[in-house]
């Protein structure tokens, strides 16, 4: 938002909806060539999944015309559930998180490289408390006793406490709603 030209110029881009021009395929190809690399070397499924989700998102919205951000009440309703929402099932999956279950742990391992479990772990080391707490976190990957709350939702929770993780999601909610409103498809 540092443009720097005319305020006549702005709110004719804005009246107009004027759109950057689209990445050419091969480049979207490349991208996700380039993602499926780090996937492959790195093993991580959820940044894979996430990119490649995106990247289609894109083909169908610049390359299928369909508008994925409309302005209307249902897309700014979702736009402003989305952060409250998902902490709030993040925190079920984690609270109800089995590590005596073989599919719980078959998921965990599968999916998300057992962060559930140190995230659940650490909601039964500390809990959350109204105003957060000092976790004290090992990421030493070659460590035995290696503890690190990969889950922003819950690392919030438990970090910095349900006060200001209600305030922080709720700030994220007001900005989804606005990008909405705005039609500022990088916020959305």
């Amino acid at each position: 938002y540092a443009y720097t030209g005319s305020l006549d110029e702005v709110r004719r881009i804005r009246l107009n909806r004027q759109c950057p021009p689209r990445l050419p395929l091969w480049s979207l190809a490349v991208l996700e060539g380039i993602n499926l690399l780090v996937y492959i070397r790195t093993n991580t499924n959820i940044p894979f999944l996430i990119t490649t989700f995106f990247v289609l998102l894109y083909l169908v919205s610049f390359y299928g015309g369909i508008d994925l951000f409309p302005d209307c009440g249902l897309m700014r309703f979702l736009a402003g559930a989305c952060y409250p929402v998902l902490a709030f099932l993040t925190y079920q999956v984690v609270s109800r998180y089995n590590g005596n279950n073989k599919k719980w742990l078959k998921i965990d391992d599968k999916l998300t490289h057992f962060r559930i479990r140190h995230a659940a772990e650490g909601l039964k080391r500390y809990g959350i408390h109204p105003f957060g707490q000092v976790v004290y976190q090992n990421g030493d990957l070659q460590s035995p006793n290696y503890f690190y709350i990969d889950s922003a939702y819950m690392k919030v929770l438990i970090n910095y406490g349900l006060i200001f993780a209600v305030i922080l999601f709720g700030i994220y909610a007001m900005i989804s709603v606005a990008a909405v409103k705005n039609r500022d498809t990088v916020l959305c």
